[in-house]
């Protein structure tokens, strides 16, 4: 291993042509991954799976309301919210989408192209990180690039209208700034970039206050607490319009929310603060220490991860196997570059970030997106070192058992790259498959927002789990039937799922809701415990009639407060070819809603 160590090239090396390398075909291949880049994007219709996310189309709402002049809430949730748990730089990027083109759906394209812009700017950051902080030649740096761009997470939030590839291209280009200011001959302008770049990622998400820290420390360990106040001063300055509204939405839920129903309480948590989602989600210690271990493990195999999936859903034993490898060689990577060279940002951001992903209650999967090139490159820095041991004992006259061992290092590598090749080529074709079972999806649910439109009251309140979205194509106010914790998951516990169930009904019966919207994709993220909030729901709504269904029945709307003149004289559609209510089932949980609760 010392030797593997002694034939790293020195950091010296990379520090020169950062900006301008001398090769123009370096610079052309990284054109061109760009571009296949963003030709992939296209192809998997990304516009399709709008609102699959959940946050992309609570996003969007937030940014109509910036547009239309009702300031940052989120006009969705019945009676608008305006104690948002996220910051609001990327809802008032977004609202430029509204102001320049304010139809939807067809506005949802130029919002996925300011993504995929980004990812772009992110997977140049990425190149330049590798050169820079894990000192790789340009096409090794090039290698690293491919492989952030073309994983399962590179691609899919690439389509995305989500935050993440934003506040990973200002992550990473803060850190570069930073280090340039950190060289010996550094100008300290650099620097307050730096600061300035970290606000920014404070305004797209609350997590962005490590990339200031993580910066600010590396500051003063390199070159004195001078730098480190310099960072800390710009930053923390042009953070504070990001940080004041967020002070109170930090502390706990709604001050409404205290002993009031509990599915009301938790929803209204899971919209309004990350702290008081957290202290719903996670109860107790147990529950806590199960979300530390289970998180802590998928940030060890990270690496492993962002590689294999999704073929790792297909060979969960050859994958883990594989993936545990991949993720060895890439700590082992990171921790040798770090011994050779010195304290990065990316290092000091990392330090820091981690104590806020390792214990929230959702794996860390994509959370961890910003440090792709870290995590990758760490990979390359040990198969470049393997495959540059491996060549040279095979063109010398080296022992029959070395010139085998070099042999097996060779197939091995070789292996991986064919597994990471076979696996992006497997990802499009699955991706759009999904597509297309989703776009079937969304025609049915488009039947339904039509009928929504025409035939019920502009004041009227659903209950529906992709509630954002109704909103933006019917203007009706809209909230899921309950945030869903999940310490069932991590707990492997069904009772915490049945919990959540007994207490589907309580946010409909708190806003008097008038109309449920079912579709077959409903808590499909629940796994193993999605029958159970099934088999609740059904229970609920046995009673209710059904308004609305779609030609396949994947689609229905249940009428929450019948009364004989509600539906009189609706129009007859495809998809409701009565024209009138019909009953789902046998009398059972009759209407939601309880006249002895006041409206929040």
């Amino acid at each position: 291993m010392p030797r593997l160590v002694n034939t790293m090239r020195s950091p010296d090396t990379a520090q020169r042509g950062f900006f301008s390398p001398r090769s123009f075909g370096t610079w052309l291949i990284l054109a061109l991954i760009l571009l296949l880049y963003v030709v992939t994007i296209v192809m998997l219709h990304p516009a399709a799976n709008f609102g699959a996310m959940l946050d992309d189309a609570m996003y969007f709402a937030s940014a109509k309301a910036i547009a239309t002049g009702h300031g940052y809430m989120l006009p969705s949730f019945p009676g608008g919210l305006a104690r948002l748990k996220y910051p609001e730089l990327y809802p008032w990027l977004l609202s430029w989408i509204w102001r320049f083109d304010p139809i939807f759906p067809a506005n949802v394209v130029p919002a996925i192209g300011m993504t995929v812009a980004f990812g772009c700017w992110f997977l140049v950051a990425c190149f330049l990180l590798a050169k820079r902080t894990l000192q790789l030649d340009s096409p090794w740096a090039l290698v690293v690039t491919a492989l952030c761009a073309f994983n399962f997470f590179g691609l899919l939030l690439g389509g995305s209208v989500m935050s993440d590839l934003p506040f990973g291209a200002l992550a990473l280009s803060a850190a570069l700034a930073a280090d340039v200011a950190l060289e010996p001959r550094g100008h300290w302008g650099w620097l307050a970039l730096a600061g300035a770049l970290g606000s920014l990622c404070v305004g797209l998400r609350t997590i962005g206050v490590t990339v200031v820290a993580g910066i600010a420390l590396v500051a003063l360990l390199r070159r004195g607490w001078r730098h480190a106040a310099l960072v800390t001063a710009v930053g923390g300055l042009l953070s504070i319009p990001w940080l004041l509204p967020l002070a109170s939405r930090l502390l706990g839920p709604h001050p409404a929310s205290s002993a009031l129903p509990f599915g009301w309480t938790q929803t209204l948590a899971y919209y309004s603060s990350y702290v008081g989602q957290w202290k719903c989600f996670v109860p107790n210690w147990a529950t806590q220490r199960a979300v530390l271990l289970k998180n802590l493990f998928n940030v060890i195999l990270e690496p492993g991860i962002f590689l294999l999936l999704p073929v790792a859903n297909r060979a969960a034993l050859l994958s883990f196997g594989v993936g545990s490898a991949v993720a060895l060689a890439s700590w082992a990577g990171i921790f040798f570059r770090f011994r050779q060279g010195s304290w990065k940002s990316i290092h000091g951001i990392f330090l820091f970030y981690i104590p806020f992903v390792l214990p929230w209650p959702f794996l860390p999967l994509r959370f961890l997106v910003p440090f792709l090139p870290l995590l990758l490159g760490g990979l390359v820095v040990i198969v470049r070192e393997i495959a540059g041991l491996a060549l040279a004992r095979l063109r010398r006259s080296a022992p029959i058992t070395d010139r085998a061992a070099a042999a097996a290092a060779m197939a091995a590598l070789l292996a991986l790259a064919g597994i990471t090749v076979a696996n992006c080529a497997d990802f499009v074709p699955k991706a759009l498959t999904d597509s297309s079972s989703q776009q079937a999806l969304l025609a049915q649910e488009h039947a339904a927002y039509r009928w929504i439109a025409a035939h019920t009251a502009p004041k009227a309140r659903f209950i529906a789990n992709e509630d954002a979205l109704l909103y933006l194509y019917t203007g009706r106010q809209t909230i899921c039937p309950i945030a869903i914790s999940t310490a069932a998951t991590y707990d492997n516990d069904p009772a915490i799922a049945r919990q959540d169930a007994a207490h589907l009904d309580d946010v409909a019966r708190f806003i008097h809701a008038d109309y449920w919207l079912v579709t077959s994709n409903d808590f499909h993220r629940q796994g193993a415990n999605r029958a159970i909030f099934i088999r609740r729901r059904d229970e609920l709504l046995a009673n209710a009639p059904v308004v609305f269904r779609s030609v396949s029945g994947r689609v229905r709307i249940y009428d929450l407060q019948p009364s004989p003149r509600r539906h009189r004289g609706v129009a007859q559609t495809p998809e409701d070819r009565t024209g009138k209510p019909t009953k789902a089932g046998p009398p059972s949980a009759g209407a939601l809603r309880d006249p002895e609760l006041a409206s929040w």
